[in-house]
């Protein structure tokens, strides 16, 4: 894969998840990205769980192949 389509899509999945509507969640950490499949980029988020333990969850973008559009986002 290229870089220029690496930074692009690295770029909009900053945005997307800075933009996500997770409520009524509440974010309390994000571990960084990874990116083990060719077209999609996860990373482990923790939620306010109240007096419990944080719960958590995968939240992935996948690209349509070679491409910076969006097939899939969200957990």
């Amino acid at each position: 894969m290229n870089t220029t389509l690496d930074a692009e899509r690295e770029e909009l999945i900053e945005r997307l998840f800075e933009n996500y509507d997770f409520e009524p969640d509440v974010v309390l950490e994000a571990n960084g990205w990874q990116h083990n499949e060719p077209d999609v980029y996860c990373r482990t988020i923790f939620f306010d769980n109240g007096d419990k333990p944080s719960r958590w969850a995968i939240f992935s973008v996948t690209f349509k192949p070679k491409s910076a559009e969006v097939a899939h986002l969200g957990t």
